[in-house]
């Protein structure tokens, strides 16, 4: 079966870039200077993606002081963080082949910027937008019908591409098709079943599996 997809929206934190273990050592490092010594568990469960609020919820009384020192601590590590594998080569291919290429991030444009510039990926992307510039962020389909809307692209012929929930389902709000990715070391920090459960279109293991489904559109 042929796909016809042409404009790929892809997030990423944990998608592309493996940041997830610098966002956690952050949460560790500056948790302990307010005396919280928290689990993996404690922080995936009220910090993971919660942004401000995660603080407040460890019982972090000044929560807006507490993310802005989460937040340099990311800065100090975030410019050279690794890439998942295939994710560079994916972003070359995908411009070689014609396709016009989104990130829609919940990171902060002073975060993923630098880390764009010191891997070279600028020149392959068509469009950034993160979730300071939108309104309302994913699941909300705010983010993903803005970026479509500047690539010019058509909905039928365009795919979300994330390693959340929040990704999966602003896919289905956006009426657009949604590609889960599964990379084994996200284990750690997700339930797959639980992110399966945003029933996404299309599931692959890697970012090379996603291209070689995509060389059929």
């Amino acid at each position: 079966m042929q796909n016809n997809f042409k404009y790929i929206l892809l997030d990423w934190d944990g998608c592309l870039a493996d940041t997830l273990g610098v966002w956690m050592n952050a949460y560790f490092t500056i948790y302990k200077e307010y005396g919280k010594d928290v689990s993996p568990t404690e922080i995936l469960k009220h910090s993971w993606g919660n942004v401000e609020l995660g603080p407040k919820e460890i019982g972090i009384s000044d929560s807006n002081a507490c993310w802005r020192k989460i937040i340099a601590k990311v800065k100090e590590d975030v410019m050279k963080v690794p890439l998942h594998n295939y994710a560079k080569e994916l972003l070359i291919n995908l411009h070689e082949g014609q396709f016009k290429i989104a990130i829609v991030t919940s990171s902060e444009r002073g975060l993923i910027q630098p880390a764009l510039a010191h891997h070279d990926l600028n020149k392959y992307i068509d469009f950034l937008i993160t979730e300071e510039e939108v309104s309302h962020p994913k699941p909300d389909p705010e983010m993903l019908n803005k970026a479509i809307d500047h690539l010019n692209g058509e909905r039928s012929q365009s795919m979300i591409v994330g390693d959340t929930g929040k990704d999966i389902i602003a896919g289905h709000n956006a009426g657009i098709k949604s590609a889960l990715i599964l990379h084994e070391g996200n284990k750690k920090y997700y339930d797959f079943d639980k992110i399966k459960l945003s029933n996404p279109d299309f599931t692959f293991s890697d970012l090379k599996n996603l291209y070689q489904f995509l060389l059929s559109s």
